[in-house]
């Protein structure tokens, strides 16, 4: 591609896209020294901790929200429709986000064993943070959240649904996070050799999206 952008142009041009703020960034970048040891002090770890975003309980899913919650205010969605997993950690993010912004939140999740009742863990926090909650076979969750979709509509509501389109939104959270990287690695005093990652398609997207914006050897 061509001339690469400088970290500030990148962020001025995701101002001009809707957002909203659900945590506080950036988020720690420390070393894990003892790990370094353990393999002969021949490699220096870092990590980025998303798991430190903070709104219900933390994860990598808060970057995205931004932007998809963001765009869903700006045009004038009013209830938020999610669903995945039954221990989702993105649908328990997102139920604890709606509440923040004072969205309705529907949940259509698959049972499975991690999710039996009584409901624990991340199942029993989007009940705590507010989500209505359907559990569902797997085979019958397309069905069921198409449903339920409809069902709101004819109610005269606006539903936003988090699903594989707003990755793209996510994707420019996660240019961002390597922004961030970028800045406190040479803040640290460090290069990196490798950025190593865990995550679904919007966080290595985004990542990738940002090392080309940005001109990241790393």
């Amino acid at each position: 591609m061509g001339d690469s952008w400088s970290i500030e142009q990148l962020r001025e041009r995701v101002a001009r896209l809707p957002r909203t703020s659900l945590t506080h960034l950036p988020t720690p970048f420390q070393e894990c020294p003892r790990l370094g040891e353990a393999l002969g002090d021949r490699v220096r770890f870092f990590m980025k901790r998303d798991d430190l975003t903070t709104l219900g309980g933390g994860g990598n899913k808060i970057r995205k929200l931004e932007f998809s919650l963001g765009e869903a205010q700006a045009s004038g969605y009013d209830i938020i429709v999610h669903g995945l997993a039954g221990q989702s950690n993105y649908c328990r993010q997102t139920a604890a986000a709606a509440a923040r912004l004072g969205l309705p939140c529907y949940l259509v999740l698959r049972k499975d064993h991690k999710a039996e009742d009584p409901a624990q863990a991340n199942r029993l926090l989007d009940y705590v943070f507010g989500a209505e909650v359907r559990m569902v076979e797997p085979d019958e969750q397309a069905d069921a959240k198409a449903e339920l979709v409809a069902e709101l509509r004819s109610k005269g509501h606006k539903p936003y649904v988090i699903g594989y389109d707003d990755e793209v939104l996510g994707a420019i959270g996660y240019s961002l996070c390597l922004a961030e990287i970028i800045q406190q690695q040479a803040d640290a005093g460090i290069e990196a050799d490798y950025v190593c990652v865990t995550g679904r398609s919007g966080t290595l997207a985004g990542l990738i999206l940002g090392k080309r914006l940005l001109g990241f050897e790393g």
